[in-house]
């Protein structure tokens, strides 16, 4: 545990976080989602190949796609909800103006 002198005070770090513009926003985000995507396709295409080559009398290889399944689920299912939740801020801040 850090003792509480070592942690900097709030104003310091708040000090030294330079403004991000809309625009390099707009790009961070294009950029996240478009990386994203590809991983996702990527993990896709991995979770259908082992699908075809599995042993379905292999209790392990079956936990371990599931597994895989699982967890690529609810990625997506995360991503989606953040990305409807943007858009309906975004929708709130624009019928508000």
């Amino acid at each position: 545990m850090l003792p509480i002198s070592s942690i900097s005070p709030i104003a310091t770090v708040v000090d030294t976080v330079s403004p991000v513009s809309v625009s390099s926003l707009e790009e961070t985000v294009k950029k996240l989602f478009s990386d994203y995507a590809a991983n996702a396709s990527t993990e896709k295409q991995n979770i259908i190949e082992k699908s075809k080559n599995i042993d379905p009398s292999n209790a392990v290889q079956v936990l371990n796609l599931q597994d895989q399944v699982g967890q690529y689920t609810l990625a997506l299912n995360m991503i989606s909800t953040i990305t409807h939740k943007v858009t309906s801020s975004i929708d709130t801040v624009i019928k508000a103006q």
